[in-house]
C-alpha cells in the first residue's frame, strides 16, 4: 500500500467524478480525479501527502473537491514544521 491510510476498495463509477484538490499555503500541491474514492478516503490520502510538505515552518493547508463545476472546502489544517 502506498499510504498510511486503510483504503476501502469500491468499484469504479460507485461515486460521482470528484476532483480533489490539496492546497499547502494556497498553492496548489497535489490533486486527483476520481469515482471509486469515498470523499472520507479522498481526505485521509491528502492528509497523508501533506506530510511530505512539512518544512520548518508552520504550513496552512486545506483540501477543496470540485464536483458538478462547484468548489467546496472539505478540510481545513495546518502541520507543525520541524
Amino acid at each position: 500500500m502506498l499510504f498510511d491510510v486503510q483504503e476501502k476498495l469500491y468499484a469504479y463509477d460507485t461515486f460521482p467524478k470528484t476532483k480533489y484538490l490539496l492546497y499547502v499555503n494556497n498553492v496548489i500541491a497535489y490533486s486527483f480525479v476520481t469515482t471509486s474514492k469515498s470523499e472520507d478516503d479522498a481526505i485521509e490520502i491528502l492528509k497523508e501527502l501533506v506530510k511530505n510538505y512539512t518544512r520548518r515552518n508552520t504550513m496552512a493547508y486545506k483540501i477543496k473537491k470540485i464536483e458538478d463545476n462547484v468548489e467546496i472546502i472539505i478540510y481545513k489544517g495546518s502541520i507543525k514544521g520541524y
